[in-house]
């Protein structure tokens, strides 16, 4: 293959991986501000573009952060998480806003629920998301800036949630460059949000909800 054929392809491929990220990013989008039976499909589109896309051939199990090995690599990850909720939590009794749940039946509800959304998050932003600006950035670190940037976006107009899920994003996406474990990233996610959802108050964070669920909501 000459020189030329070679660099059209790799520009072909370019585009379609860059019509992929907007394909994806215009669904969640979609999602977060419709609602119903629109928002319904909305998921679903995001859902199937996204897992079929990540699940190509160009990425192998390891690269998406799917090889139980690498929990052994950020093992730590997640004890750092429960000590950063322990902090707010902490912060919470202090200020008098911690809200405890009503019995021990919903705290386990609520540790399996936040369990399964930070793990499909993490997948979005890192398997997905992250994966695709490494390649298109060329660089793990504008790719760590770029995955930051848009799952921040992504909770507008959360006051609360912007700003924490830019930190949140920029901390875990490094952590997945390094060491590509979406177990443990999932795992201190989910523990910082619980923490989160029982120390802020409703009034600013509104349910831990974003999109047009923040501004309809009504406690």
């Amino acid at each position: 293959m000459s020189v030329f054929a070679s660099a059209e392809l790799d520009r072909a491929d370019r585009r379609a991986q860059w019509r992929q990220v907007l394909l994806v990013y215009a669904s969640l989008e979609g999602a977060l501000w419709t609602a119903g039976a629109v928002q319904s499909l909305f998921i679903a589109l995001t859902v199937a573009l996204a897992v079929a896309w990540s699940f190509s051939e160009r990425y192998a199990w390891r690269d998406l952060g799917l090889d139980p090995a690498s929990i052994r690599r950020g093992w730590w990850i997640a004890p750092v998480g429960a000590a950063v909720a322990a902090l707010i939590l902490l912060a919470a009794w202090l200020s008098h806003t911690l809200r405890w749940p009503a019995s021990g039946m919903v705290i386990c509800l609520n540790i399996a629920l936040s369990l399964t959304w930070a793990f499909a998050q993490q997948f979005l932003a890192q398997s997905f998301f992250f994966l695709h600006f490494e390649y298109l950035l060329r660089s793990g670190r504008r790719a760590v800036i770029a995955t930051a940037l848009l799952f921040s976006s992504a909770h507008i107009p959360n006051p609360v949630l912007m700003p924490v899920t830019l930190a949140g994003g920029l901390i875990l996406s490094e952590l997945f460059r390094r060491h590509r474990t979406l177990y443990l990233l999932a795992v201190a996610h989910a523990l910082v949000a619980l923490a989160l959802a029982i120390s802020v108050p409703e009034i600013v964070l509104h349910d831990m909800r974003v999109g047009i669920g923040y501004i309809s909501y009504r406690p």
